[in-house]
């Protein structure tokens, strides 16, 4: 995960950490350890980030994947 890219996703959208640990359900401390990385973030939990910060499929990938997800175009 890329906890720098996160961060910017987090302040360009104008969220603190209180918000986005609201959004999926934590405490405000339970959210800054997984944007430090210290705390893995579940599958349910990076869909509601990414849905509440409209992250394209790439932005999605560079932050939680460092870009190791292919993407297939079937």
């Amino acid at each position: 995960m890329n906890r720098y890219l996160l961060k910017a996703a987090r302040v360009k959208n104008g969220m603190t950490q209180s918000d986005v640990a609201s959004l999926i359900e934590k405490t405000t401390d339970c959210y800054a350890k997984k944007e430090r990385g210290e705390v893995y973030f579940t599958a349910a939990e990076m869909c509601r980030i990414s849905t509440a910060f409209k992250l394209t499929f790439e932005e999605f990938n560079d932050i939680f994947f460092d870009s190791k997800l292919q993407f297939c175009n079937n």
